[in-house]
């Protein structure tokens, strides 16, 4: 939500929680067991910090975290294969 509200030093925050607080080294998510689905939600998160399409307009790098001074991407695809 952050970055699609292009505030990606608060998208960065709560993905560090993330990372840091609850993805295990083998990119697990501990809940009651492991899970996939969480790490996989976080880096299309990633994805949403320097690509976007949505409402037919293609957005690139609209949430950019001030932290990352040199971001660059190769071969991202938007929907539509844009």
């Amino acid at each position: 939500m952050y970055a699609m509200m292009g505030r990606g030093d608060a998208a960065l925050a709560s993905l560090d929680v993330l990372l840091n607080k609850y993805v295990k080294a083998n990119t697990l998510y501990a809940e009651s067991g492991p899970v996939i689905e969480t790490p996989l939600a976080a880096m299309a998160s990633i994805q949403e910090l320097c690509l976007q399409y949505w409402n037919g307009i293609l957005r690139v790098f609209p949430a950019v975290p001030s932290k990352w001074k040199d971001v660059s991407f190769n071969q991202f695809l938007a929907d539509g294969g844009i």
